[in-house]
């Protein structure tokens, strides 16, 4: 589904009520985002790893060098380290380092472990070749590794479930029309977003840019 689909199916349900008229799309793009959340993570729970590959999403995603002496916490390596030129946008999942895939677009011998950042540390104990990989509180993805071979990646691929699809916009430099999101999982975010509506949630009334945006994918 797209989002575009997403939007028009809600707005013609609240047209049959009469209740469209002062909603605008980015109020409702933002309600559907809110539900799609709780929507998820309660599938997640209940069904671990079922529809994955509908919810998730990719991030190709730059690296850049960042000299060991500038790092906020010690870490027992003297190369250099390489961390993700973007911020990487907010993922669904209760482990961050657990709920994505990281891996190299080129050199794909390497293998990347994604770690809780306090176990960069033991990096110190792996072999030659192994790349920890880990994402520190300014939301930058951080490699680093014993040897030198992390610095010859220039770029990795990011695969997790956002919280926002349209995140993906600033890092991929492509306009995001998918929804990623099942079918089966809209039916309850849609009832959701309708209650919500209907209890009297705030809306958002303000015709600006985001809505001209929105207006646009419906075209």
């Amino acid at each position: 589904m797209t989002i575009k689909e997403g939007i028009y199916d809600i707005r013609e349900t609240l047209k049959s009520f009469n209740q469209d008229s002062e909603i605008s799309n980015r109020h409702i793009y933002f309600l559907m985002n809110i539900n799609r959340r709780k929507v998820i993570r309660q599938h997640i729970q209940k069904n671990p790893g079922e529809y994955r590959d509908q919810l998730t999403q990719t991030l190709d995603c730059a690296l850049e060098t960042v000299d060991i002496s500038r790092f906020p916490i010690s870490l027992p390596v003297e190369t250099n380290i390489r961390r993700t030129v973007d911020v990487i946008p907010d993922i669904i999942g209760q482990q961050v380092y657990k709920d994505m895939e990281v891996r190299p677009i080129e050199r794909l011998q390497y293998e990347i472990e994604m770690v809780h950042k306090t176990r960069a540390t033991e990096i110190a104990y792996a072999p030659k070749g192994f790349v920890y990989g880990f994402m520190d509180d300014d939301r930058h993805i951080y490699l680093l590794g014993q040897d030198i071979a992390h610095e010859f990646l220039e770029r990795i691929v990011v695969t997790a479930i956002l919280e926002d699809p349209k995140d993906a916009e600033s890092i991929n430099g492509s306009e995001i029309t998918e929804y990623y999101l099942p079918a089966h999982l809209w039916v309850n975010v849609k009832q959701m977003v309708l209650n919500s509506i209907q209890l009297g949630v705030p809306m958002d009334t303000l015709n600006d840019d985001t809505d001209e945006q929105m207006s646009q994918t419906q075209k």
